[in-house]
This record gives C-alpha cells, structure tokens and sequence, in this order.
C-alpha cells in the first residue's frame, strides 16, 4: 500500500469512530425515569435508601467521567444513575431486565448499580456513545481497565473468548487484556477495534477485524498476549491509585486535617458507612516512616508506574493476621494500625485511607494526621 493510501484508510478509520460518537450523540431525549436526589454537572442519581450520599463519592464519579472522556474521547451531557444497596442484587437484576441478581448494569438511559461497581458501570454509559454493543471482551475489559485497581490476569483467555460471553470470574483478566492491548497498540487503534466491533460476530470476521486494525490475526494477538503481557498493569481511571488530592511535606514530616462531615467532602462513603478518606503521598526517598493518625486504622497502597512482573514488585510490609509480614504486591501495603509503626517503605507514589470511625463518635479521634521521615 502506497503511504498516500494508508494515510487515507488511517482517516477514514478515524472518522468513523468520530461518525459513530456523533450519531449517539444525537439520540432522543428521554422523559425522566426517576425524581433525582442529588445532580452533579454530569449525572443525575436517585437512591434506594434513606442514607446520604457522601460529596467525595460524587466528586469521584465526576473525576472518573473526566478520565474516561480524555483517554477514551467519548462524551455526553449527563446519566441517570439509580444506587441500590448492597443487599439488593436482585432489584437490580430485575430492573435490569434480567431473572438472576446483577452488581449493576447500563440499560439507557439510566445506570442501574451499587456504590462498588458504580464506576465500571459509568464506564459503560459513557463508551455506549461510541459503540453500545461490541464484542464483550473489550466492552467489559476497558470498564474494568477504568474501574482503578491495578490489573492482574487471574485466568488465562484464548482466542474463543473474543467471540464468547465473559463470564464474571473472567472479568478481571478481561480487563488486563485490554491494559495489554492499550499499552502495545495505543488507545486510538483500541477504540477502532471497539468501534468496528460488535458482540456476536463469528471468529472468521473478529479475525480479519484484528488484521485490518492491529495488523496481525486475533490467534497471533492472543499468542502475543500470552507470552509477552506483565503480570500487572497500574490501575486506571479517576479513582486510580495517586489520583487522590496530595499530601504536602513540610521538612520531615506532612500532615493534614480533615472533616468528618458527609455533605462536605473527604468521605468515600454513605452517610451510615465508615468510609474512608483517599489522599495521596509521595515518599522521595526509601526509610522509615512514622504514620500518626489520632487513632484511626489506615491502611496504604503503593501505586505501579508502570507494567511490572511479580519479581520486579517491591517488598512491602503486609498485614497477615495479627502479624505483620513482608512480601512483593503490587499496591497494596496492607491494613496498618499505629501499634506497626514505624514502616520500612520504598520511594514511590502511595495512596493513604484513613478510615472513618463511627460518625456519633468523631469527638474520641483527632481530626489531625502527620507522616514523619525519621
């Protein structure tokens, strides 16, 4: 192919996934399915419940919205999301259409979930705009690519999975498939592929697919994948490990206050919940540090930067029963209370919870948290 010719097919390819965002874009209003509790810029939500909804888990939907449209290029003016309580699967099942409990789906135009897989699902309203049904593979795998947990593949894929139904337990490696994919073959060749995709085709034509986007069969992409993929890839997405607001050092040491107030901010969580508080902290260097959080359990997870294989993770301190013992994970450092410190840490981008207490009783813990260097 002349240079000439393949830089018209790359145009054309790109406008059709443009073309695709723009028709969906267009679609109809719809009269509203629900009163709404609460409205953000880009969602308006109704509950199943009494409980508040807490503002930090509004703002970090609207922050995972900004990081799906500005990876993915995908946009809409805003979703109805109803929230269901944990315990009620099977409303949603139902809601959804189905005869089987469900963590949550997107049935237009309203996103039908629990707090947990909110996320996920807000990845799936918003990629509908560019395609509403392709092959289910890329469609679950890029919503738990976004979802914020560093990916892992825990069951091996094939190339049959490409055409097959993805059931739950193969989610995760769903996801760490298209962590591979988008970061061998860039986001713009993977949004052709979702684009020009679609759930049912026969393995013949999700070949060629493959071809004519990645340039090799899915069989050689699947192989590729196998033998060369990480073993893990940093998480994605607005609630990503370090998206959190920063922590800032003062000399030796970084401290900071925060409310136990709902309405306010800083709780990850329903007004009845204990929630957590998400901050991130960067360690220049490796040593020991001091965590002091007016008695309140913390916990921290050590973001990747980049693909690693389990013999390139760090050794980090983890909490095994009542002991604390030392071992490589990817992000997680382990529930820590104050009685573990000090903590050997190595430099590196971490995200510390600070645990709510008990709401009726914030008066018995200090607001005030400090990390020291020793």
């Amino acid at each position: 192919m002349h240079e000439y010719e393949a830089s018209i097919t790359r145009t054309a390819k790109r406008s059709l996934v443009a073309l695709a965002i723009a028709a969906a874009a267009c679609e109809a209003e719809v009269e509203a399915p629900f009163v709404p509790r609460y409205a953000t810029e880009r969602l308006r939500i109704g509950t199943s419940f009494e409980a508040e909804l807490c503002q930090e888990v509004m703002d970090g939907w609207e922050a995972q919205i900004d990081a799906i449209e500005a990876m993915l290029g995908v946009s809409r003016e805003y979703v109805w999301l109803y929230l269901y309580a944990d315990e009620e699967l099977a409303a949603i099942g139902a809601d959804c259409g189905r005869d089987h409990e469900l963590r949550g789906c997107y049935k237009s135009p309203v996103v039908r979930t629990t707090l947990e897989v909110a996320a996920h699902e807000i990845v799936h309203a918003w990629t509908a705009m560019a395609r509403s049904n392709p092959l289910t593979l890329l469609k679950e795998g890029i919503a738990v690519r976004l979802q914020g947990n560093a990916q892992r593949t825990l069951l091996p894929l094939t190339v049959e999975d490409l055409a097959a139904a993805v059931p739950w337990e193969k989610y995760p490696s769903a996801g760490h498939f298209v962590a591979w994919l988008i970061e061998t073959y860039g986001v713009e060749r993977f949004m052709d592929l979702y684009v020009r995709s679609s759930r049912g085709m026969q393995p013949a034509a999700i070949s060629a697919l493959f071809v004519e986007v990645l340039g090799s069969s899915s069989q050689a992409v699947m192989d590729d994948y196998s033998k060369h993929s990480k073993q893990y890839y940093p998480g994605a997405g607005g609630l990503a490990c370090g998206t959190a607001e920063p922590i800032e050092w003062q000399g030796d040491s970084a401290s900071w206050t925060m409310s136990g107030a709902c309405a306010t901010g800083g709780w990850y969580a329903l007004s009845t919940d204990f929630g957590r508080n998400r901050r991130t902290l960067e360690l220049a260097e490796d040593g020991r540090y001091a965590f002091e959080t007016g008695g309140r359990v913390f916990s921290l997870l050590r973001c990747l930067s980049e693909p690693a294989d389990e013999d390139e993770l760090p050794i980090l301190p983890r909490r095994v029963g009542d002991d604390v013992s030392l071992e490589p994970t990817p992000e997680s450092v382990g529930l820590i209370g104050e009685q573990d410190n000090p903590l050997e840490l190595p430099a590196g981008t971490y995200e510390i919870w600070v645990w709510r207490n008990d709401p009726n009783y914030e008066d018995y813990f200090s607001p005030d948290f400090r990390v020291r260097r020793l």
